[in-house]
């Protein structure tokens, strides 16, 4: 009996053997398994009936029951039902008496295993030694008690004689062969499993969007394809196996050792750190870089996680020059407040002067040039408070196209005969919202610059165009938002500028030209418009390549918008004057003398203060009753639409006229003048203030 059983044994270890591979062929097809698996074990149990124990004709004993138990446990329904109709089949085609119950040992003992297989699903601990044991003997009990079927009660007789053996023997190869089947089970779950780990984490590291790599010994050992992409190689071949070193910049190689070494010899992760590293192609690229020490088979390494960092540090160094011109904005707007109060007074007296002395004589012409500075240094504060925003402007609707085409003549006598301006309009109108004399400013300062660019001659192209942009694009560039634009375009090709100068083209008083030849305050100017307009400005430029600035725009969505004619002056012979009482209001007792005595010479009673709440006194208390409020918007206390405000309370057809150096939006949002507000932009001249004086007097209440 030992004999067969050892044989049947055998058999099985080669089952064994085939179960491994169909699984690892069949790992995601389980009903193909359980097919495939009951042939096997079906045709184990064939095998082990062709060399059995002959306990009597037509009667034998083999290890079909471990054989169908084992299929039942292991294989699952599918498996044990095809082995036990493969094994039923064989045995009834043997023959002889003992057919029935050999075919019953068959169906009990693939029954049993399958019971078992699905209390094994529910809990693990019916595979312990103790209860396989048990289960072996309750297999081996009902075989026994199936003997009894045998004619002529041989029955009793294979029970008396074979029983102690078949209860020893049978149970103690069952537990063995389960044991050795379920430790290849095992092996192979263990086996799958890390199969199935390696493939989850090269499939996230291969789609890892950040460069990843293993180093070892100092050279690449692994790449993911990100890293491939990254180095710009061809494939992960023309790095492995070479020096991570070579990667690095040179001068950051003695850190980057030390930092190898601590990962290598003494397992320190390393935290994120920014980098250069180098592309095959010597190209540089910012990066971040962190890693931990990992045993990569049988050495020490580290796996590196590498993330692109250009687009992150561009974005920084955008927002910190939109946060360094803010600040810069800020104090040349509250500068130029300041300076051109005192260019008022210089101006104002300057002109009182200029009356009194005659026409031809040394004095005269004196104060002609100091008027010429006061008017040069009040062009450059109107240029400072165009960059910081606060120039006081009256937008309209107007086609772009159009009022750039009215520019060019001006433009061409700017640029002179060397260098020729091409002007390529949009085809459509390019309505916007904005102030045509700003458009000449912008215009005036670009093409300027772009003269400057060019050595000899050249040609500067102008054009105009449309432009949407979406989310994506307004994130990649910081003071852009989402939205119709109109695109007014000016390139040159000129020297160009390198990267340096590019990130400093738009700050204050930054200029590459010759001592004397210009403020740095062109492209300063451009861009404080370009903002104070809700636009937003991209500038392209390469050595020896020219340069292109392009300037967006909000598209105007006002119905029918058409273009706007910018202002003209109208010339007058004389200053006109009036009989009306004036109240002046201003902080600064220079400007109020000054106001005074110019508003006296034409005529006016005058009512001057330098505090509103004394001008409010005048009314409240004095009864005065003025015909319009003279008054400068920022001042201590009140400011003066508050103080017109408070006036307008008694006085209710009382008519105002502010002036300011800016208005720090208290009569102006981000210096857009609001409608039926009449404004004074200081410095200005007698004559200037005469005029608008006598215009809010004379205009619609």
């Amino acid at each position: 009996m030992l004999v067969e059983l050892l044989q049947n044994v055998a058999v099985l270890v080669a089952l064994v053997v085939g179960l491994q591979m169909l699984a690892r062929q069949l790992a995601h097809r389980p009903l193909a398994y359980g097919v495939a698996a009951g042939l096997l074990f079906g045709a184990a149990g064939i095998i082990g009936m062709t060399a059995p124990l002959r306990f009597a004709p037509g009667v034998i004993y083999d290890g079909r029951s471990i054989v169908l138990a084992i299929a039942g446990l292991f294989g699952g329904s599918v498996a044990a039902a095809i082995a036990a109709v493969a094994c039923g089949a064989y045995r009834i085609l043997l023959g002889g008496s003992g057919a029935l119950p050999g075919v019953l040992v068959i169906l009990e003992a693939a029954a049993l295993g399958v019971a078992l297989h699905y209390l094994r699903r529910r809990d693990e601990r019916w595979l312990g030694l103790a209860r396989l044991w048990a289960f072996g003997i309750l297999v081996h009990v009902l075989m026994l008690a199936l003997q009894l079927l045998l004619p002529d009660g041989r029955g009793w007789e294979v029970a008396r004689r074979l029983g102690p053996a078949v209860l020893l023997v049978y149970p103690l190869g069952f537990v063995l062969t389960a044991r050795l089947f379920l430790q290849a089970e095992r092996s192979f779950q263990a086996e799958h499993a890390l199969r199935e780990n390696e493939e989850r984490f090269r499939a996230l590291v291969e789609g890892a969007p950040d460069a990843i790599f293993v180093q070892v010994d100092h050279r690449f050992a692994y790449v993911n394809q990100a890293a491939v992409l990254l180095y710009g190689a061809c494939s992960a071949g023309d790095l492995l196996g070479s020096p991570v070193m070579d990667r690095f910049h040179p001068d950051q190689r003695e850190a980057i050792g030390q930092r190898i070494e601590g990962l290598n010899l003494r397992q320190e992760q390393a935290p994120a750190l920014e980098e250069t590293h180098r592309r095959l192609d010597g190209s540089e690229v910012q990066v971040e870089v962190s890693a931990v020490p990992v045993r990569y088979g049988s050495r020490a390494g580290a796996i590196v996680f590498v993330r692109d960092i250009t687009a992150r540090k561009e974005m920084e160094q955008r927002l910190v020059q939109s946060q360094k011109m803010e600040a810069v904005g800020r104090l040349a707007g509250g500068v130029a407040h300041d300076f051109n109060n005192m260019l008022q007074t210089i101006l104002g007296y300057t002109e009182m002067l200029l009356e009194k002395s005659p026409p031809g004589s040394a004095s005269h012409d004196e104060l002609v040039q100091v008027r010429k500075a006061a008017l040069r240094s009040a062009d450059l504060t109107r240029q400072l408070l165009g960059f910081a925003r606060r120039q006081v402007i009256e937008p309209q609707t107007l086609d772009l196209s159009v009022v750039v085409s009215d520019l060019l003549r001006m433009l061409r006598r700017l640029v002179g005969e060397n260098v020729g301006i091409d002007w390529q309009p949009a085809p459509e109108p390019c309505p916007v919202r904005m102030d045509p004399s700003q458009v000449g400013q912008v215009l005036a300062n670009l093409v300027v610059n772009a003269r400057d660019a060019i050595p000899a001659t050249g040609r500067i192209a102008i054009e105009t165009s449309h432009a949407e942009m979406d989310e994506d694009y307004c994130l990649a560039h910081p003071g852009a938002t989402p939205g119709r634009y109109e695109v007014l375009v000016v390139s040159d090709d000129g020297v160009g500028m390198d990267r340096e100068t590019r990130a400093r083209a738009f700050e204050p008083f930054y200029t590459t030209k010759e001592r004397g030849k210009g403020t740095g305050l062109g492209l300063a100017t451009v861009f404080g418009i370009v903002k104070q307009n809700d636009g937003f400005i991209n500038l392209y430029s390469e050595p020896g390549r020219g340069t292109t600035v392009r300037i967006y725009l909000r598209h105007d969505e006002t119905p029918g918008a058409a273009a706007g004619d910018a202002p003209v002056a109208s010339g007058t012979a004389g200053i006109p004057g009036g009989s009306e009482c004036v109240l002046l209001v201003e902080d600064e007792t220079s400007l109020l003398q000054l106001g005074s005595q110019i508003l006296g010479r034409l005529g006016y009673r005058v009512l001057a203060v330098a505090d509103p709440h004394a001008a409010l006194s005048l009314v409240r208390t004095r009864g005065e009753r003025p015909d319009i409020l003279l008054t400068d918007v920022i001042m201590p206390g009140l400011n003066g639409r508050e103080l017109f405000a408070e006036l307008g309370r008694d006085l209710p057809g009382l008519r105002c006229l502010y002036m300011s150096g800016y208005t720090d939006n208290v009569i102006a949002h981000l210096g857009v003048l609001e409608d039926g507000v009449n404004f004074l932009q200081k410095p200005f001249s007698g004559r200037e203030m005469a005029l608008r004086l006598r215009q809010t007097l004379d205009g619609p209440s």
